[in-house]
């Protein structure tokens, strides 16, 4: 028999056997939509040096090692993330569809590639679900989702010491279309450029070409036709990156579904 007191309803009458249950379930259920958007922490580490080979070795040691090795060969989907779920914008979950469907409605796993902030939505209340149900056509829960992650630390924020950041780090210009951005090095500034704003791009076109050198066939789903990079696009902006140093933020985190 409980020890606990009866719990009180605010006209004074004491909680029902009924009544406790049913606060308990909403309690229970509200602590489980809580847990929402809360993928696992494979990864994360700072500086742009081979970042797609940093996140290939830690993808294969702590993830699909793990288990079974059919998953190491095949189809795998290279979702753009930061063009399918961009922010503030209706998903565009047909890009999925169609593609899942030209493949024959191939199985596989899926690296969904986006920049910080991008990620950061897609983890905000009331998205996350959204995202995995539109990514299930691709794993049909067979198969892991990862979300690979790259961000640029803003100028003008605070430090921790309270200084604004005035270098190594990054200016957007929304006013014009194409966005352009700019990249402080050292009191030099790289930029402005569209290019310096698609890091991201840069980032799913280097693991498009990790993957496929290990037995995968990687296929792009992104309603941008130029997401994957030109070579001469891919060299300026690594090259940007690797100065920026520690203010490049990268990772990899996991949902791993398949046992739901």
């Amino acid at each position: 028999m409980s020890r606990r007191p009866p719990v009180s309803d605010a006209v004074g009458r004491a909680e029902t056997t009924l009544q406790r249950a049913l606060r308990i379930g909403d309690e229970h259920q509200r602590r489980k939509d809580a847990s929402i958007g809360a993928p696992t922490r494979v990864v994360q580490f700072d500086t742009w040096y081979t970042p797609e080979v940093k996140m290939m070795k830690a993808i294969f040691e702590k993830v699909f090692n793990r288990h079974d090795p059919r998953i190491e060969q095949g189809v795998m989907y290279l979702v753009d993330g930061s063009n399918v779920f961009f922010p503030n914008k209706p998903y565009r979950t047909q890009a999925i569809l169609d593609v899942v469907a030209e493949n024959g409605g191939a199985k596989g796993p899926c690296v969904v590639v986006s920049n910080y902030q991008t990620l950061r939505d897609m983890k905000s209340e009331g998205k996350y679900q959204a995202v995995l149900d539109a990514l299930l056509p691709m794993t049909g829960k067979e198969y892991p989702i990862l979300f690979c992650h790259v961000g640029v630390l803003k100028c003008g924020v605070p430090t921790r010491g309270g200084r604004l950041r005035d270098d190594l780090c990054l200016k957007r210009n929304h006013r014009v279309q194409p966005e352009e951005c700019t990249y402080t090095v050292s009191g030099v500034s790289l930029g402005p450029a569209h290019k310096y704003c698609e890091f991201d791009d840069i980032l799913l076109t280097r693991l498009f070409t990790v993957f496929s050198t290990k037995g995968y066939f990687p296929i792009v789903v992104s309603k941008d036709n130029t997401v994957k990079k030109e070579t001469d696009v891919m060299g300026d902006v690594s090259s940007a990156l690797r100065k920026l140093g520690a203010s490049v933020v990268m990772g990899v985190e996991l949902e791993d579904h398949r046992s739901a």
